[in-house]
């Protein structure tokens, strides 16, 4: 009766660890897609002025990411580009507000991206241009490889809860006939 107490505190043990690596893999991926790009540049932009930012046809995905995004116009963006925006509605009564923007695309030529501050007054603008992969471009091999993530990690709850329970079980059966 002692080898179930064992078991069940294995399979206890077992299904804590495989939760807790589930509870930081989900963490880690919802932080991943709500989180700012770390190292992003500042930039002053008073009325109608601009900044330019150079990209280069090297097979890699463009990603463009900037702050401030109801206040800006953006010239330069493919119209196949995904689109990717944090709203924010700061009280009931306000209106809409769009806190950040990205936009990610594949380039088939080198070009040029303009942000222009289109606000009446200045301000300050979070951005940052940089290469991914190709594939991050391709919105059905996003969709795919989010869903499969979400998928495994479902999977991998439900099995540490079995084990979890299973583990109880069996050390309050192997405890109770011990006796």
């Amino acid at each position: 009766m002692k080898s179930l107490v064992k078991l069940g505190l294995i399979l206890l043990i077992i299904g804590v660890i495989i939760g807790s690596f589930d509870y930081l893999n989900f963490y880690e991926y919802a932080r991943s897609i709500t989180a700012f790009p770390s190292d992003l540049h500042q930039a002053y932009l008073d009325h109608n002025s601009s900044i330019t930012l150079k990209y280069t046809a090297n097979g890699s995905a463009v990603c463009i990411y900037y702050t401030n995004a109801s206040y800006l116009k953006i010239v330069g963006i493919p119209s196949n580009a995904l689109n990717s925006t944090m709203f924010i509605k700061p009280f009931s009564n306000s209106s809409i507000r769009i806190v950040s923007r990205s936009y990610t695309f594949v380039p088939s030529y080198s070009g040029n991206i303009t942000i222009i501050n289109t606000y009446s007054k200045p301000i300050i603008v979070n951005y940052k241009l940089e290469y991914l992969p190709s594939n991050d471009a391709n919105f059905f091999h996003l969709l795919i490889g989010s869903a499969v993530k979400i998928f495994i990690m479902g999977v991998l709850f439900l099995l540490s809860i079995l084990l979890i329970i299973a583990g109880i079980v069996l050390a309050i059966v192997g405890h109770f006939r011990r006796k």
